[in-house]
């Protein structure tokens, strides 16, 4: 389900505060006269209502790898249905994986035994996501993590965070938080996730019964997206993790608080004998939100 260890050559479409560049100066113009600047890029607003959609990308080191014809690690993500503070959420996510020739072992990408001869498959992970409320709890699932099938966020926002933990992060630079970014299914690349999130704590020297909280970077941000279909800013709010295992960067808008963006810290000792997603996790991948429709 993850993305291969690529070269992140690509710029990111989703770099802060973007200065404007400056245009040739028109023919008319005088050498005494400043060139004249673009309008600035829409500051947009994204209502949290039914058939909001959009499109996610994996990304190493916050950098989207460069497209290809197959888009393997997109996902398209739709609000099929809101009512207060309830949503549902309907998702696909493209993923190649390997199949064991002549047998029925599946495996994910790059993750076949050494000795194994494979072939390559697509697969759609797909579902529906009930998020009770999503302005409750005080951590997010990664989408990396999302199973394939329904399943439903009873005790956490999925992809929000509360407003109110917003606005205490903006107001005293942290809030609680919780490093669970698993849906709560139970299965292997979970117990990998909680392994690497328990040594990351380690090995910052952070004490045994510590809680995590979420430290503000940046207030006043900018997130650079397409926004039906022309190119917008959104208010962000960048944060990152007390444990070192993550980065974030949030919609500023408490009707929609939204996590746009979520980038694992790379590991300066990251190990290719690693395996399973830690390997991944070590070498910094994460997701963006790449464009975004309503």
């Amino acid at each position: 389900m993850f993305l291969p260890l690529l070269p992140a050559t690509a710029d990111d479409p989703v770099s802060e505060d973007p200065a404007p560049a400056q245009q040739e100066p028109a023919a008319e113009e005088t050498a005494d006269k400043a060139p004249k600047l673009p309008p600035e890029l829409p500051l947009a607003t994204i209502p949290l209502r039914e058939n909001l959609r959009f499109t996610l990308r994996p990304t190493i080191l916050g950098l989207i790898p460069p497209d290809s014809a197959e888009d393997y690690g997109e996902g398209l993500v739709r609000v099929s249905e809101r009512s207060g503070n309830r949503i549902t959420l309907h998702y696909e996510i493209k993923e190649e994986i390997e199949k064991q020739r002549g047998g029925d072992e599946m495996y994910e990408l790059q993750e076949a035994p050494i000795e194994t001869r494979t072939e390559y498959l697509t697969r759609f992970r797909r579902g529906d996501a009930v998020v009770d409320n999503y302005q409750s709890g005080r951590r997010i699932a990664c989408p990396l993590f999302w199973q394939d099938g329904d399943f439903r966020a009873s005790d956490y926002g999925l992809m929000w965070i509360p407003a109110g933990l917003l606005e205490t992060l903006k107001d005293e630079g942290s809030c609680d938080w919780q490093m669970d970014f698993t849906t709560g299914a139970k299965s292997d690349m979970a117990s990998e996730l909680e392994q690497l999130v328990e040594a990351r704590r380690k090995g910052n020297g952070i004490a045994d019964g510590t809680a995590a909280r979420l430290e503000l970077i940046r207030e006043e941000g900018r997130y650079i997206v397409p926004v039906n279909g022309a190119m917008s800013q959104l208010a962000a709010v960048h944060a990152r993790d007390s444990w070192g295992v993550a980065e974030y960067w949030f919609l500023d808008d408490p009707d929609n608080p939204l996590l746009l963006k979520m980038s694992f810290i790379a590991s300066p000792d990251a190990s290719p004998a690693e395996e399973g997603i830690i390997r991944q996790l070590q070498a910094g991948i994460g997701f963006a939100i790449t464009s975004l429709n309503y």
